[in-house]
C-alpha cells in the first residue's frame, strides 16, 4: 500500500536523500520517494506499517513529518495550504534579507571604507583603531547571524545526526569565519598592547565578520529569488484551485439554501443560475442553459445542456437557470480529479532524477573533505594560514546541493501543470519520461480516431417493418455504441418495441435472444458463418465504404442488414499527419471488421490495420507489438480498451470516455482531440530536454565551481573570495529553476478547431431479398475437460477452442467439467484435443 508524508525541514537535495534512506529502513517499508520541491513522500510499504514508525524515523533523521489523509476534500485544501505556504516563506524570507542587507552594508563600510576613500570616521582610521574597527565589525555582524541563525540551528543538528545537509555547509563557513574574525580580534589587542605595528599591519586585513555576514546575507538572497520562483512552478495548481467554487445553492423541501461545497453528498439536488460555476459534477433534471467547459474540455464554444445532460464542476452557466442532481462529489469531481492528478505527477520522480538522487547522499560530506584538504594543502603551499582559510571556506560555500535536488521535480512540477492547462493531464513523472521514448501509437477506432457517435446510415430488407421491429427489440437490451445508434433511429421511426427474453451477448459475433418466441441474431459475417450460412457479401460491400454493416437472422431467415457509420474527426486527419511526420509509426487496432477498418484508416493516413480483435485480445496484439521492439502508446476511450492501455508503456485516455479507461491509462486528453497525443510526446520531449539541462548546469557548476574555490586554477591567477563564492552559490539554483520555467513557453499544436465532419448522414433504404445459398449443418461436440476450478478457467478454454478453423461457437463448464464446441465443419478430435492441452488443461 501506498501512504504520502509532509515532511519538514528539507532545504536540499542532501536532505531528500537522508530522510529516503531512514524511512527505507524501516522494516516493512519497500520504496520512499520524497520531493524536495512540495515537501512531500510517498512511500510503499506493508500494511503494519504504522504512521508513527514512519515519523519516528525521519524526526530521528533530524527532520519533521506528518501522515496526509486520502478523504475527503484533502486535495483542494492540501493545494490552498501550499499556495499559502509559499507565499509566506518569500515574505518571511524577504524580511530576513532586507534586515541582513542594511547590517551587511553598514558592516563592508566599516571594513572596507577607508580602504575605498569613503568618509570615514576618525576613530576607525589607521592600525592603532584595529581592535575598535573589529569589535564594531562584530557587533554588526552578529544581528545577520540571528537573523539567520536557521541555518545554524537546522545545519548543525544535521552535521551532529552525521547527515550534513546544505545548511550544514553554510552554518560550517559562515561560523568559521566569525571564529577566525575574533581569534584576529584577540591578536589584534595582543599587538596593540603590545605596541606591535608589523602585527597590526598583518592582522589588519584578516578579519573575517564581513565573509560571515556576507556569506549568510547572499545565500539568504538566493534563496528569497528561489522561493519567488517556487511560486510559478504552482500557478497552475492555483489557478485551477481558484476554479472550484465553495458553495452551492440546494434544494431542500423545495426551499433554497446555501451550502458549503464540502457539504454536498450525492444524490442532492441543486441549483445553477446565470454566472455561477456548478458545484459539482451532474445530471441536468430541469431547465437549459448554456455552459462554458473552456476550463476544463478546451472547447471555445459554449455547450448547451437540457435535461438528461451532463454538467462538469466548475463550468459557468452562462445564461438559464437548471436544477442538477449530484453524482460526482468532494474527491471524484472532475476539477478535483484533475487538481490530484497533476499534484500527483507534480511529487512523483522520473527515472532520470536517480543519478542525481545517489550524488545527493554523498555530495555534502564530499564537500566537507574537500574543503579540509584544500586548507591543508594551501596552508603548506602557502605557509599562510589566512590564504589557507580562504580556500576552505569558499569550497563550503560555492557547493550547491540544492541545484542537483531542483533540477528534476521543478521541472515535473511546472511541466505537470503546463499539460492540466493545455487539458493534457499526466499521472506520473515516469510516463511523461517514456512519453519522449514512443515509436508506435496504437489507436483505437471508435471515440478516438472517430466521433464515437454512429448513426445509421442504410437499411437492407425486403420487409424493413419486420427487421426494424427485430433489431430495436434485441439491441434496446445492449448499452454498446452500435446499439444505441439503431435504436435511436427506431425510436425516430416510431418503430415498435417488442419484450426479448434469454438475452444474450456472443462475444466477438453481436446478441441474440427471443421475440415472440423465435429465437434472432443479431451480429457480423463472423456470427452469420456460425449459424451455418454463407458469408452475406453485402456486408463486405457495405464494410468496405468504412461502415459497420449488422445483420439480422433466425436459424432459417436472414431478415436484412442494418448499416451504421461513425463520422472521422478531421482532428485525427491533422494528428495523424503529425505523428508520422515526427517518425512515429501509427497503428488503427480495432474490434471492427477488416473491411471496415481498412476503409477508416485510408480516410486518415493509417497503413497498419490490426482488425478484427476481441476486446479480451487487445492487451495481446500490444504486447506482441513491444516484442518487436516498439515502444507503444495505446490510445483509447472504451471499457475494451483498458486490458491494452495497462499493458502498453504509456496507455492515454480519451478523457470524455468510460471511466475505466481513464482509470487504466497514464495520460488522459481531457479535450477529446487526437492531436494531443501529438502534444504530449512533444511536451515531454520538452520537459527531458530542459531536465538534462538543469542537470547539466547543476553538475557542471558545482564541478567547476568547486574547483575554482580550492585554488586548482590559482596558478592562473582564477580564484575565488568566500563572497564571490557565496553569491555564485545563491544564484545556482535560481538559474535551475529558471530554467525548468521555461517549460511554461511550450505551445501544443493543433488544428484551428477541433471539428467533425458535420454533413448529415443520408439514410438509404433499398428492398433486398437475402436468399439462403446454403445452410451448413452445425455439429456439436461435447469434450471432458479436467483441471477447469473457476468461471476463468472456462473462458482460457473457450477462448483456445474458438481459435480453431471450423469452431463456429464454444462454451464450457467447470462444474460439470465439460466443453461443447458448434462446428461448421470437420475438425479433427486431436485438433480440439491439443488445443484444450495448450491452454494447460486435460481433454
Amino acid at each position: 500500500m501506498k501512504r504520502k508524508f509532509n515532511v519538514t525541514g528539507m532545504t536540499c537535495s542532501a536532505c531528500s536523500s537522508h530522510v529516503q534512506k531512514a524511512t527505507e529502513k524501516v522494516d516493512g517499508v519497500k520504496e520512499a520517494q520524497v520531493n524536495l520541491l512540495d515537501g512531500s513522500m510517498m512511500v510503499e510499504c506493508s500494511e503494519n506499517v504504522t504512521d508513527n514508525q514512519i515519523i519516528t524515523a525521519v524526526t530521528k533523521a533530524g527532520y519533521g513529518a506528518s501522515a496526509i489523509s486520502e478523504n475527503g476534500t484533502d486535495t483542494v485544501r492540501v493545494a490552498e495550504e501550499k499556495s499559502e505556504n509559499e507565499g509566506s516563506e518569500f515574505k518571511k524570507s524577504l524580511g530576513i534579507l532586507i534586515f541582513s542587507a542594511v547590517f551587511t552594508l553598514l558592516l563592508m563600510y566599516v571594513s572596507m571604507g577607508e580602504m575605498l576613500s569613503l568618509p570615514t570616521p576618525d576613530f576607525l582610521k589607521g592600525h592603532n583603531n584595529s581592535v575598535t574597527k573589529a569589535l564594531l565589525q562584530f557587533i554588526l555582524a552578529l544581528p545577520v547571524v540571528y537573523a539567520n541563525r536557521e541555518y545554524f540551528i537546522n545545519g548543525f543538528k544535521k552535521l551532529f545526526r552525521l547527515a550534513p545537509n546544505m545548511e550544514s555547509l553554510i552554518a560550517v563557513g559562515s561560523l568559521a569565519s566569525l571564529v577566525y574574525g575574533l581569534y584576529v580580534t584577540f591578536a589584534l589587542s595582543y599587538a596593540l598592547a603590545n605596541g606591535d605595528e608589523t602585527t597590526l599591519h598583518a592582522l589588519h586585513m584578516q578579519l573575517y565578520f564581513e565573509s560571515s555576514a556576507t556569506i549568510l546575507t547572499l545565500v539568504r538572497l538566493g534563496k528569497t529569488l528561489e522561493a519567488k520562483s517556487k511560486e510559478r512552478t504552482t500557478d497552475a495548481i492555483k489557478s485551477l484551485v481558484a476554479l472550484a467554487p465553495d458553495s452551492a445553492t440546494k434544494l431542500v423541501d423545495g426551499k433554497e439554501i446555501v451550502v458549503n461545497v464540502k457539504d454536498i453528498k450525492l444524490g442532492d439536488i441543486l441549483v445553477c443560475k446565470s454566472g455561477e460555476a456548478f458545484a459539482v459534477d451532474g445530471t441536468v433534471l430541469s431547465g437549459e442553459c448554456s455552459v462554458n467547459q473552456a476550463n476544463i474540455t478546451g472547447e471555445s464554444i459554449p455547450v448547451q445542456k437540457k435535461a438528461g445532460d451532463g454538467v462538469i464542476s466548475s463550468t459557468t452557466n452562462l445564461n438559464g437557470i437548471v436544477t442538477y442532481k449530484a453524482e460526482k462529489v468532494g474527491e471524484d469531481t472532475a476539477i478535483n480529479t484533475i487538481i490530484r492528478l497533476v499534484k500527483e505527477a507534480g511529487s512523483s520522480k522520473a527515472p532520470v532524477s536517480r543519478l542525481a538522487d545517489k550524488i545527493s547522499g554523498v555530495f555534502v560530506p564530499t564537500v566537507f573533505a574537500i574543503a579540509i584538504v584544500s586548507l591543508i594543502v594551501w596552508w603548506i603551499i602557502s605557509g599562510s594560514f589566512a590564504t589557507a582559510f580562504t580556500y576552505g571556506i569558499s569550497v563550503l560555500v560555492i557547493a550547491c546541493p540544492c541545484a542537483l535536488g531542483l533540477a528534476t521535480p521543478v521541472a515535473i512540477m511546472v511541466s505537470a501543470g503546463k499539460g492540466a492547462e493545455n487539458g493534457l493531464l499526466i499521472k506520473s513523472a515516469e510516463k511523461l519520461e517514456t512519453a519522449h521514448k514512443i515509436t508506435m501509437v496504437v489507436l483505437d477506432k471508435t471515440g478516438t480516431v472517430t466521433e464515437g457517435k454512429p448513426e445509421v446510415c442504410g437499411v437492407y430488407a425486403k420487409d424493413v417493418d419486420k427487421l426494424l421491429t427485430v433489431a430495436y427489440s434485441l439491441e434496446n437490451s445492449s448499452s454498446h455504441p452500435l446499439s444505441v445508434a439503431i435504436t435511436t433511429y427506431c425510436k425516430l421511426q416510431n418503430v415498435s418495441l417488442k419484450t426479448v427474453t434469454n438475452y444474450k451477448d456472443i462475444e466477438g459475433k453481436g446478441i441474440k435472444g427471443e421475440v415472440d418466441g423465435v429465437t434472432y441474431y443479431g451480429g457480423n459475417n463472423a456470427l452469420v458463418t456460425s449459424l451455418g450460412f454463407a458469408e452475406i457479401s453485402k456486408i463486405n460491400e457495405l464494410a468496405s465504404n468504412g461502415e459497420t454493416p449488422l445483420a439480422f437472422l433466425s436459424e432459417n431467415e436472414i431478415l436484412g442488414i442494418i448499416s451504421v457509420k461513425d463520422k472521422v474527426k478531421e482532428s485525427s486527419i491533422y494528428a495523424i499527419d503529425k505523428l508520422k511526420k515526427s517518425g512515429i509509426k501509427v497503428v488503427l487496432l480495432t474490434g471492427d471488421n477488416a473491411r471496415t477498418a481498412q476503409a477508416v484508416a485510408k480516410d486518415v493516413g493509417i497503413t497498419e490495420v490490426v482488425a478484427d480483435v476481441l476486446p479480451s485480445q487487445k492487451g495481446e496484439k500490444v504486447k506482441a507489438l513491444q516484442q518487436s521492439g516498439e515502444v507503444v502508446a495505446m490510445v483509447g476511450d472504451g471499457v475494451n480498451d483498458a486490458p491494452a492501455l495497462t499493458t502498453s508503456d504509456v496507455g492515454i485516455a480519451i478523457g470524455k470516455g468510460a471511466d475505466v479507461a481513464v482509470d487504466s491509462a497514464d495520460i488522459v486528453l481531457v479535450r477529446n482531440d487526437l492531436s494531443d497525443v501529438y502534444n504530449v510526446i512533444a511536451l515531454s520531449k520538452r520537459t527531458l530536454i530542459t531536465i538534462k539541462i538543469c542537470l547539466f548546469w547543476a553538475f557542471f557548476y558545482n564541478v567547476i565551481g568547486i574547483a575554482f574555490a580550492c585554488g586548482a586554477f590559482a596558478f592562473a591567477g582564477l580564484s575565488l573570495t568566500p563572497e564571490i563564492a557565496a553569491l555564485a552559490m545563491s544564484f545556482s539554483s535560481v538559474c535551475v529553476v529558471a530554467s525548468a520555467l521555461t517549460i511554461n513557453f511550450f505551445k501544443p499544436k493543433r488544428i484551428a478547431q477541433n471539428v467533425t465532419n458535420n454533413e448529415k448522414i443520408n439514410v438509404k433504404t433499398e428492398s433486398i431479398e437475402f436468399e439462403i445459398k446454403e445452410k451448413t449443418t452445425m455439429k456439436t461436440v461435447t469434450v471432458k475437460v479436467e483441471g477447469m476450478m473457476c468461471p476463468r478457467c472456462e473462458k482460457h478454454v473457450c477462448d483456445a477452442l474458438k481459435k480453431i478453423d471450423g469452431v463456429a461457437d464454444a462454451t464450457a463448464s467447470h462444474e460439470s467439467g465439460t466443453a461443447t464446441v458448434t462446428l461448421s465443419k470437420d475438425v479433427d478430435e486431436s485438433v480440439i484435443k491439443s488445443a484444450i492441452i495448450d491452454a494447460g488443461y486435460e481433454a
